[in-house]
């Protein structure tokens, strides 16, 4: 396969600079290494005819729509709540104007109950955790004042609100939780917090069953002045970097790309930091830290990065102790049409198979690529559409395993841009199969009300990876 001359550009002039960072390596990589062919050197757009016809995947199904005027820009959110515990996909949604939070309870396939958690007007406040904040079995929820900061608590048992209160009363909006989970060894739900201001990050050690917070205090001090601008310095994504069990941060600096990594432990009963450093040192910021999953199935997360403007994709092999990089490498150069743009969707194990898939999705019309992964996630092996697309109004949102059958499962969701559009927010899924393929599709609600989104939708911000 011939590649374009625009990219062959693109290559002999990072040839020729050689330390300018041209992927995002750290110092002493052989530039070789960085710019040698993959394996297949294969791509979305470069790739033959579709197995699925477009529209006829998202054709309305009569009598999908429980929700007629019920959810909204939200934050991040740290998990999918399984309201009752039976192993299912539930969806909490949010109300743009007014803030109301409701549930759907699903089999997989259809919404087996539906209702208000929370029927009152809460404008200003967004659901931002559904973790388990006393220990019950149950998702709880936080919800953060935009303005103020302040951050309050609802324990629930799945599908009603048992108790409320207030974690904090804000003061600073600079500083929002973007972590919860146990940190500190001791079984109760702790917090991160980052400020974007000053990039300090702070913890809350919470206590009496998630109610109150137990001890706090600063994780790593701010290197940022506090001038009003923000810091270039903020958290990429979270997880277990070096097999300890317990979690670890990875930040990026947007001005550079450079990813440092910052290795958590314990002491005291509070989370401490025992080790920190760079993976990159950056060099160029047009690299965007897309994901990390275990590609090598090595127990060690490693790293996928896309590149703006081409769609290049590139990968890190980290090295078992997950702060060094053994090997990387192109899995794609890039397209070099610039009226295309495939965005990066996820990297999971779609299949149950052990390997790594990549989704894509095209902006321009909505189509839907996936990569088969193969030689520890170095290389792509099958790879083709499950959808040829045909409507740019469809966002794939998430992948799930919907009906607990070991195949991640997809969500989309309409956009609501459109007043005209009867189907505007409508939840849409497809069960995966193996390839993957599309087994089965249909619509968990044929939509009407653009007004709600699934409160793990967040397109005002930038999501920590999974």
């Amino acid at each position: 396969m011939q590649l374009p001359s625009r990219i062959m550009a693109g290559v002999l002039s990072a040839l020729a600079v050689l330390g300018g960072a041209a992927a995002p390596i750290r110092a002493g990589v052989n530039p070789d290494l960085m710019l040698s062919a993959p394996a297949a050197r294969v791509g979305p757009a470069a790739m033959a005819t579709p197995g699925k016809n477009g529209t006829s995947l998202f054709r309305p199904t009569p009598g999908a729509s429980l929700m007629a005027a019920k959810v909204a820009s939200t934050r991040q959110v740290t998990q999918s709540p399984d309201l009752n515990g039976d192993g299912n996909l539930d969806i909490l949604f949010q109300h743009a104007q007014t803030g109301q939070v409701y549930y759907w309870l699903t089999d997989g396939t259809r919404i087996t109950a539906d209702n208000f958690l929370w029927a009152g007007n809460i404008a200003g406040w967004r659901v931002i955790s559904t973790a388990d904040l006393n220990r019950d079995g149950y998702p709880d929820v936080l919800l953060r004042n935009e303005t103020s900061g302040a951050v309050n608590y609802w324990l629930t048992d799945g599908t009603r609100v048992t108790a409320q209160g207030a974690l904090t009363a804000g003061g600073n909006a600079d500083y929002a939780p973007f972590e919860f989970l146990d940190l500190s060894g001791d079984n109760r739900t702790d917090v991160l917090l980052e400020n974007k201001d000053t990039g300090e990050i702070h913890y809350w050690v919470l206590a009496n069953g998630g109610k109150s917070i137990g001890a706090n205090g600063v994780l790593l001090a701010g290197q940022d002045p506090d001038d009003g601008a923000d810091s270039p310095w903020r958290v990429a994504t979270t997880g277990d970097l070096n097999g300890d069990r317990r979690l670890d941060v990875v930040r990026r600096n947007r001005n550079t790309g450079a990813i440092e990594y910052i290795l958590l432990g314990s002491a005291g009963g509070v989370p401490t930091i025992t080790a920190r450093g760079l993976l990159w040192e950056g060099g160029d910021a047009a690299w965007a830290l897309k994901s990390m999953p275990d590609l090598n199935a090595d127990g060690t997360p490693d790293a996928l990065f896309q590149y703006a403007g081409t769609d290049a994709v590139y990968y890190w092999i980290l090295g078992a102790e997950g702060t060094s990089i053994a090997t990387s490498g192109y899995l794609w150069t890039g397209d070099d049409d610039p009226a295309t743009s495939w965005r990066f969707v996820a990297a999971s194990d779609l299949d149950g198979d052990g390997g790594t898939e990549i989704l894509f999705q095209n902006t321009l019309n909505g189509a839907v690529y996936f990569w088969d992964l193969v030689n520890g996630g170095t290389a792509i092996g099958a790879n083709g559409y499950l959808w040829a697309g045909g409507d740019p109004a469809w966002a794939a949102l998430k992948v799930f395993d919907m009906n607990r059958d070991g195949f991640k499962d997809l969500i989309f969701r309409r956009s609501g841009t459109n007043a005209a559009d009867p189907n505007r927010g409508a939840i849409y899924y497809w069960r995966l199969t193996t390839g993957p393929s599309i087994a089965s599709h249909g619509f968990l609600w044929a939509g009407g009300d653009a007004n709600w989104l699934p409160v793990e939708y967040y397109p005002d911000s930038a999501p920590v990876l999974p």
